[in-house]
């Protein structure tokens, strides 16, 4: 997937978030953000793409990617009832 900073979604809205907004859009804090990213969502092939660092300190979100794994996390944690 290429680094697209003006993609944007249906709604209009930027796909391709940096680090900041992302993490304020989200309302996260810096610890969350670097367990849900660093240590879930970039080791999971599915949806590694979804990160994207220029340099160290240049980091771009796939904010579609992250709904994504986010959905995917909850579909595992949730029990599965078979009738």
């Amino acid at each position: 997937m290429a680094l697209n900073l003006d993609e944007k979604d249906p709604e209009g809205n930027k796909i391709w978030v940096s680090k900041q907004i992302f993490i304020k859009e989200f309302k996260m804090s810096e610890s969350t953000y670097h367990r849900r990213i660093n240590n879930d969502m970039r080791k999971d092939s599915r949806f590694m793409n979804g990160y994207a660092a220029v340099t160290s300190k240049e980091i771009y979100i796939n904010k579609t990617i992250y709904k994504q794994w986010l959905n995917a996390k909850v579909m595992e944690n949730m029990p599965f009832i078979d009738f």
